[in-house]
């Protein structure tokens, strides 16, 4: 791996790579800080050059890019984990950008996101771990929620969870 990117450090990208390739200025948002770069890419209607921004870490653009809505592009920025775009994120519509807010196991988006609708956020606030969720969802209904309880590997959650598979058992038989 050092070798490969050695190899891409020694690659002028301005020079050596087609302009012409559709993944031009996606590459030169890796390697460089010209203005004129990021606002094609950001000028540009495709989401993977939005996304190149965001994977690129250019923070700076990240305002104009919030006000695209483009949920694989804030999904992205939700994995970043910055407070002033997680207070807009934890309430989007689509549930994956908000399952990546709870990925960051920042309490103040576990409060709101602990009792989200959506099974898989709930899931990802399981698990981190953290007691005081894991004490509230331990009484979910979905499997995945208790998926991810499990998955943390807590044994007192993982008793509980063992006791009741085995009165669902027992009610079976009977």
């Amino acid at each position: 791996f050092a070798n490969e990117m050695e190899i891409l450090d020694e690659i002028d990208y301005e020079k050596d790579i087609n302009k012409c390739l559709p993944y031009y200025l996606q590459l030169l948002a890796f390697k460089t800080n010209d203005e004129d770069v990021f606002r094609q890419l950001l000028d540009s209607g495709r989401i993977e050059n939005h996304m190149a921004i965001v994977l690129s870490k250019a923070y700076k653009y990240f305002d104009e890019l919030m006000k695209k809505n483009e949920p694989h592009v804030l999904k992205l920025i939700a994995k970043e984990g910055i407070p002033k775009y997680l207070d807009e994120l934890c309430y989007f519509y689509d549930f994956q950008v908000r399952e990546a807010v709870a990925r960051n196991g920042i309490k103040k988006y576990l409060d709101i996101l602990v009792n989200d609708k959506n099974e898989f956020v709930r899931t990802a606030v399981a698990k981190t771990g953290i007691k005081k969720y894991l004490d509230i969802l331990i009484k979910d209904e979905s499997y995945s929620v208790k998926e991810g309880i499990a998955s943390t590997g807590q044994d007192e959650y993982l008793d509980i969870l063992l006791n009741e598979k085995s009165s669902l058992l027992n009610e079976e038989k009977a």
